[in-house]
């Protein structure tokens, strides 16, 4: 009988042990990429890639377009005498980059880049967020006139709003939250000569114009059989 009571006191210390350490498990957030953000991103059916590896140079804005998209809350039923506030809705910002072919000219005069990027057939850039942002900044996105992707100092990329022509403000990405992204791809090819260089970019999944590739490799290959 006394064997019996101290394995059940053993076996409930061991049972309070696991939830214990159930209960106190850390959660790690998922970080996403930033608009501009150069890697490896794949979505599978049980699986998404997602891997950054650098940020794009820029020489020169490019023009932002922003939605604003509501998502509702889950409605919970409570009680009519419940103290409990209601849940508002919230607003996030969806920014996309408009200008693709500037983006394209832009990632083709980094020649050190381009060589880097042939090497793969995975690689893509961040061409649009959603983000949750405070409402002060959110207010002054939806105010903008103009909205520009600017790089303000090396490997940090901000967005820029301009009222009336003028900087009326900069906003960082880390003042807000990013919740999802979208990555386009490259579709490489030559356009004058044998030089291969990005053609445009595509959606995941979408097919690549006449006479360009998923893969700098086999659009080389393609210009040296031509010639």
């Amino acid at each position: 009988m006394r064997n019996k009571k101290i394995f059940l006191l053993a076996l409930t210390a061991v049972l309070l042990s696991a939830c214990s350490q159930i209960t106190h498990r850390t959660v790690t957030e998922t970080q996403y990429p930033e608009l501009g953000t150069l890697g490896v991103y794949k979505n599978y059916t049980l699986q998404t890639i997602a891997q950054s590896k650098t940020i794009m140079d820029l020489e020169a804005p490019l023009r932002l377009m922003a939605v604003q998209q509501k998502v509702a809350k889950r409605k919970i039923f409570v009680k009519k005498d419940s103290l409990q506030r209601k849940k508002n809705d919230s607003l996030l910002v969806s920014l996309e980059i408009l200008d693709k072919i500037s983006l394209v000219e832009t990632l083709n005069k980094d020649k050190e880049l381009v060589r880097y990027l042939k090497g793969g057939n995975d690689f893509g850039v961040v061409t649009g967020v959603t983000i949750h942002f405070p409402e002060t900044l959110r207010s002054s996105i939806a105010r903008a006139q103009e909205l520009y992707l600017v790089q303000n100092k090396e490997k940090t990329l901000s967005i820029e709003v301009r009222n009336q022509n003028k900087v009326a403000k900069t906003i960082e990405f880390g003042e807000g939250k990013i919740v999802s992204y979208k990555a386009s791809h490259f579709c490489w090819g030559t356009s004058n000569g044998y030089k291969v260089r990005i053609m445009d970019l595509v959606d995941e999944g979408k097919t690549c114009g006449e006479d360009q590739y998923k893969s700098a490799k086999r659009a080389e290959r393609k210009t040296e059989i031509r010639f």
